[in-house]
């Protein structure tokens, strides 16, 4: 997986939602190499990429 693709999962929706949020944590899990896009997702332009990329970053 390239390290976009993080991102794109974490695109669209309303703050309500998690999205894909499962599915982006399981690909951090087995590929830690793109932790670092979900921290970059952090500071993305997008409140929704900010809220989604922090949440799955911290999740138990």
């Amino acid at each position: 997986m390239n390290r976009n693709e993080i991102l794109e999962k974490l695109k669209g929706g309303d703050l309500r939602s998690i999205g894909n949020g499962g599915e982006v944590v399981s690909d951090l899990l087995n590929d830690e190499s793109l932790v670092v896009e979900a921290f970059d997702g952090m500071l993305s332009d997008d409140a929704l990429i900010r809220m989604r990329a922090s949440d799955n970053l911290y999740r138990d």
